[in-house]
């Protein structure tokens, strides 16, 4: 401003000063603080750009400190002491001087860490030491870096793996399962799950997640694959992908059982046993054949002492996995009887079949015991009484008395001078009458059964 004055006296009548006196320049004080203007850009994981404008010439400090919009605000004095009067600050500084031009001026925030929500508070004065109010402006760093996972293998069934999956930062993990030797798939793929079969999971920032593939074969060796992406804005996907994790399907396939048996001894017989892989497996012979109700694996394999009525039982055989034939001595039997022998066996994994079963019959090779005696005579026939230990036939001849005895075949077909046979059950007596004799005649009888 200018300041102009003038005077007049008291006299009557009063006379005032021609002449203005003039001009004093006066300016009013500097009582009204800047406006302060802010704006950060977070391009960068770890540090970030602050932007100030003041509305006049002065200058400003700065603080950061973590927590976003939501974190209790320092005062200014607090700004402008730094680091010493908020030892919670991750950077501060300043004085920075600002001409009153309305200069935008730019400062570096350090000492930042990704994915993390911040404020900066500004503290800003004029020349006249006017102190504004602290300006705040909330910003957030950016998650630029992919998470570092890891995936192990963890269990088995005969149609899905199980693998533990490992992330340093929350958000998804996803896993593929391909043939055991094939090219590893690119992350795309395994987020895709282009495989066989594939699984995913939400995990937890350092915590294990488990993730089942299912719907595999059994006894079949895969490599499992895995990647891992966070649950930043746009997000970070793994750009190597884990594995190979060698994981095999377990075996819950009981091997398949094939039987033969040769009876080539009234007293014994050769068991043949062909598994599909490798295993053990036992035995247990009962009398009855085909029609026997036929005993469980389990008792089987307890052998005699679970199967009292068996004639015979052993075990276990070791069937190695190349389809061998395997044989086994079965005894204890007898001539001329109907038998089943049943097979028990189970793979290496434990997985256990079906009893298998398989009749069979010991053969009789031994002739059987008989006898022939006289029994009556008429004028042309003569009756004997023969007997059998055995059920069968029994056949006789007559022959002019001190010819040469007749062999057995003889006996049967009939040669001689008359001949009969008869059906006979074991151990008793029959009776053959041999007709067309010539009466008042000495001959000589014999029999075969």
């Amino acid at each position: 401003y200018d300041v102009y004055a003038v005077c007049r006296d008291d006299s009557e009548p009063p006379n005032l000063m021609a002449a203005v006196g003039g001009p004093v320049a006066a300016t009013t004080a500097d009582v009204t603080p800047p406006q302060v203007t802010l704006a950060a850009t977070a391009a960068h994981e770890h540090n970030a750009t602050l932007s100030v404008q003041l509305s006049e010439a002065g200058r400003w400090w700065w603080a950061v400190l973590e927590g976003g919009s939501g974190a209790a605000l320092p005062s200014s004095a607090d700004v402008i002491g730094g680091v010493a009067a908020l030892p919670a600050a991750v950077d501060a500084g300043g004085p920075v001087v600002a001409d009153g031009g309305g200069t935008v001026l730019e400062e570096r925030l350090g000492n930042l860490a990704a994915a993390t929500s911040y404020v900066v508070v500004v503290a800003a004065e004029d020349a006249a030491a006017n102190r504004a109010a602290a300006a705040s402006l909330a910003f957030a760093t950016p998650d630029l870096t992919p998470p570092a996972g890891s995936a192990s293998f963890f269990n088995a069934s005969g149609s899905a793996i199980g693998i533990e999956v490992e992330s340093d930062e929350a958000g998804t993990c996803w896993a593929v399962v391909v043939a055991r030797g094939l090219a590893p798939p690119t992350a795309a793929d395994v987020v895709a799950g282009v495989g066989v079969a594939a699984a995913d999971a939400v995990v937890v920032a350092g915590a294990s997640a488990y993730l089942s593939i299912e719907g595999l074969q059994s006894e079949t060796a895969y490599d499992v694959y895995a990647v891992c992406r966070d649950d930043s804005e746009p997000p970070n996907l793994m750009a190597a992908v884990g594995g190979p994790v060698a994981a095999t399907t377990a075996d819950v396939t009981p091997p398949q059982v094939t039987l033969a048996a040769t009876a080539a001894h009234e007293h014994n017989a050769t068991l043949s046993v062909q598994l599909s892989e490798a295993g053990r497996w036992w035995w247990a012979v009962l009398e009855g054949g085909s029609g026997a109700a036929l005993p469980s694996s389990a008792d089987v394999i307890g052998g005699v002492a679970a199967l009292p009525a068996a004639v015979d039982a052993g075990g276990p055989v070791v069937a190695d996995g190349g389809g061998t034939v395997l044989e086994e001595r079965l005894g204890n039997l007898a001539a001329a009887t109907s038998y089943v022998v049943v097979v028990a066996a189970e793979d290496a994994a434990a997985n256990r079949a079906a009893a298998a079963s398989l009749a069979f019959a010991t053969p009789d090779l031994t002739p059987p015991a008989g006898s022939a005696s006289f029994f009556n005579a008429s004028g042309s026939a003569i009756g004997i009484e023969v007997e059998s230990d055995e059920a069968g036939t029994c056949w006789a001849v007559v022959v002019a008395r001190g010819l040469a005895p007749p062999t057995a075949a003889d006996v049967v077909a009939g040669v001689g001078v008359a001949a009969a046979d008869a059906v006979v059950v074991a151990g008793a007596s029959a009776y053959l009458s041999i007709e067309g004799l010539q009466s008042e005649t000495a001959y000589d009888v014999y029999a075969v059964c």
